[in-house]
This record gives structure tokens, sequence and C-alpha cells, in this order.
């Protein structure tokens, strides 16, 4: 199994964060469980720096690749085309983000 692709869990409880609720508070730094009510950590650099490496790499291949092997590609489809993985990155977002422990001295 994949682990940077799944939704984050509470790090006490292990309660599974919905879709939504990971897009809305993605930024925020510190969240509370919605099922224990104890307080955690936000982290999605990491996820997000390697889904974007990803990403940008397999862009980069596909064009290379559409420009050499086929006749009567323009650059308005690439663009196109390359907005639309973009985009599917976008959606990903959200199962990139990890929540972790905060220290007991910031533990309310």
């Amino acid at each position: 199994m994949v682990k940077i692709l799944r939704l984050p869990v509470c790090p006490y409880c292990h309660a599974v964060t919905r879709y939504g609720d990971v897009r809305r508070t993605t930024h925020n730094k510190i969240i509370k469980c919605h099922h224990c009510g104890k307080n955690y950590r936000v982290s999605y650099l990491t996820g997000r720096i390697i889904l974007i490496s990803i990403v940008s790499a397999a862009l980069i291949i596909i064009n290379i690749f559409l420009l050499k092997q086929t006749t009567g590609i323009t650059i308005p489809f690439l663009a196109i085309s390359d907005a639309i993985i973009v985009l599917a990155a976008v959606f990903v977002f959200p199962f990139t983000v990890r929540y972790k422990e905060l220290p007991k001295k910031l533990q309310k």
C-alpha cells in the first residue's frame, strides 16, 4: 500500500479525517481532532514536494514524448493536457497531509 497517498489520521486515536475537512484545514498550524478532541500539528510540505516533483517529471517526459513521436501536436494542446494533469494533482493534495503529535507542553 502506498503510504503517501492516504488521508491523514489522528496521531492519538487514529480517526481518519474526511477529504473536505482536510482541504479546509490544511494551512492551519494546529487542529483539534473531531473524535478525541486532542490537538495535533499539520504537516504537508514534504508530501507536496514529492507530489509536485513526480508530476513535474511526468509532465516533462510526456511533453517530450508527444513532441518527438507524434506529428501535428500544437502548443495549445500541450498546454491544455498539462493543465489537466496539474488540476488532477491539486485534487490529490489532501492525501499528502500528515498529522503529528504536539509536544506535551503545547497540549491543552
